[in-house]
């Protein structure tokens, strides 16, 4: 379906990806905006093609103020998929954005506050991948082309201090914990390059987005003001319905080695799901993820294991289900990995 760029309200800053103006030592200069750093200082490709920097939005505007840039589903890549979502799928996923985060309104309310400023917000993830398949959805992950620091206000004045900000990483955390089991809801920035550092980008970006993510299936993003499903990959939603795993992890992209070497546990807590790889993914997996698999130190491995894995099965069935990733990861052909940087640690998942 066609998308209208009429749609998307304007913001009042420039937005990454289009052509800006400013002042630089009294010379006006132009340039394309890349995104910006964890302070929210513009980060800008200038007219000589050298990165530059300003201390803030307010000085610089966009080039062309009556032409602005539309909405993300216009600049997918070829192979993206934008469809309506199908009736019952949007009626069980807006009935989940109505229910409340204590102390404050519901999901859908803060939607739409960042929505009628100009700025997008996409469910994605896990979310979006549980709704398609029919299955109730607990966690809701937003995605934002609204600058954090910029919703700080905002989201204070609707839900109090009940909030925690990762400037690094680019995100915020309103509401409870897992821990807890108060309702939470995690709203993130676009990444750009080499998330939780001090040297971040965020951006705006799909394209760029869902190449940082890790399976096709969970690189689906839902509009639920206009009810779309954008699929960047092409084959997300086809592989959320079939359970099927298609590698989407650019690693040209700065993403965090330590997050690309999680992908081996990811993959086979899916695989003990029931998902099948593609056999490129597997390809992929032995070929370019596994040997990043040991660059963790066995602290942040088994930790990680253990989140992924344990953290949210009952406690009498955690020996059951750490089995079953086992017998998972040795089927599928990951016993070395399984048996050098796994096995020698696993006293410290404290099973028993």
């Amino acid at each position: 379906m066609s998308a209208n760029p009429n749609c998307l309200p304007p913001s009042i800053f420039p937005k990454p990806g289009e052509e800006v103006v400013y002042f630089s030592k009294n010379k006006i200069i132009e340039g394309k905006l890349l995104g910006y750093d964890i302070y929210e200082k513009p980060v800008i490709i200038n007219q000589f093609d050298f990165p530059d920097s300003t201390n803030s939005f307010e000085i610089i505007r966009a080039k062309y103020p009556n032409n602005r840039i539309g909405p993300n589903w216009e600049r997918l890549p070829e192979s993206g998929i934008v469809e309506a979502a199908p009736t019952d799928l949007a009626d069980m996923i807006t009935k989940k954005l109505e229910e409340r985060i204590p102390p404050g309104p519901n999901y859908m309310e803060l939607i739409q506050e960042f929505y009628y400023r100009g700025y997008e917000t996409y469910l994605v993830g896990g979310t979006v991948r549980d709704f398609i398949q029919g299955e109730k959805s607990n966690d809701i992950d937003l995605v934002t082309t609204m600058p954090l620091k910029w919703a700080l206000p905002l989201i204070k004045s609707m839900f109090n201090d009940k909030f925690s900000y990762a400037r690094q990483h680019g995100y915020i955390r309103i509401g409870g914990t897992p821990a807890s089991g108060d309702p939470f809801i995690d709203v993130k920035n676009f990444s750009l390059s080499n998330a939780g550092y001090g040297t971040s980008l965020f951006g705006s970006e799909l394209a760029d987005d869902f190449k940082i993510r890790d399976f096709a299936c969970n690189a689906i993003y839902y509009e639920p003001i206009n009810k779309l499903l954008i699929d960047p990959s092409g084959s997300g939603i086809g592989d959320a319905r079939a359970k099927k795993l298609s590698i989407v992890r650019d690693l040209n992209i700065h993403a965090a080695h330590y997050s690309s070497a999680q992908i081996l546990v990811r993959f086979v807590k899916f695989a003990a799901r029931g998902y099948t790889p593609t056999d490129q993914t597997l390809v992929e997996l032995r070929a370019n993820f596994c040997p990043l698999f040991s660059t963790m130190d066995n602290a942040s491995r088994i930790e990680y294991v253990r989140r992924q894995i344990l953290s949210k099965s009952p406690l009498d069935q955690r020996i059951l289900v750490y089995e079953n990733f086992v017998q998972s990861m040795i089927g599928l052909g990951f016993e070395y990995e399984y048996e050098q940087f796994i096995k020698p640690y696993e006293s410290y998942l404290n099973l028993n």
